[in-house]
């Protein structure tokens, strides 16, 4: 018989509240939104609840793969694989100088809270200044537009008390982005279409 866990969804930065159904050997089997959590209410998108699946696919990678001069992998320990990559990038190092080296962080590097702070502590030990995330790489209109137009520096208007919102390069029914709220955008828009607000 499965038993239930509270946890937190970890596959984007929104973090649902959801409950995971564990089997006797420790397998999730299913997960499904917290109905009981006041911010979510039971709410979680379809990548959330095929996190079972994700967990137990055949092909998830259990330990570091070498790639051979064929192209084909084979595994190799932990210790073993760190060692390679030291002694790769100290030559590319060595050769090319620091900023030869360079890291990239996407938006969910935020569920691993250690990741970013390592990440940059490496790039200083090495005088490398080559960062780079998600706004820089595909994001990098977001902070031109605010240096070349300004920004309302008012904090933002909060979605559940206001009685208009003008939304601009976001659909809340497709994407949790541009403005609406995160946790279930579509009942929340609903609901606050209901008491008269306008989009």
């Amino acid at each position: 018989m499965p038993t239930t866990h509270p946890s937190i969804c970890r596959f984007c930065h929104a973090g649902c509240a959801i409950l995971v159904d564990v089997d006797d050997d420790g397998t999730p089997v299913r997960v499904r939104g917290d109905r009981s959590n006041p911010v979510y209410g039971g709410f979680t998108c379809e990548k959330g609840r095929q996190l079972p699946e994700q967990h137990r696919h055949p092909e998830r990678l259990l330990h570091p793969m070498r790639r051979r001069d064929d192209g084909t992998h084979e595994p190799v320990t932990v210790e073993q694989a760190m060692d390679e990559v030291a002694a790769r990038l100290a030559a590319i190092v060595a050769e090319h100088g620091p900023r030869s080296v360079a890291v990239y962080t996407g938006t969910c590097a935020s569920r691993n809270p250690a990741a970013k702070p390592v990440l940059l502590a490496f790039l200083k030990a090495l005088g490398s200044p080559m960062r780079f995330d998600s706004n820089t790489i595909d994001q990098p209109g977001k902070a031109v537009a605010q240096a070349m137009h300004g920004t309302w520096g008012a904090p933002p208007q909060g979605f559940d008390d206001a009685d208009v919102a003008l939304l601009i390069g976001g659909n809340p029914f497709e994407a949790r982005s541009g403005g609406s709220p995160n946790p279930d955008p579509v009942r929340r828009v609903r609901e606050a279409k209901a008491r008269g607000f306008e989009l």
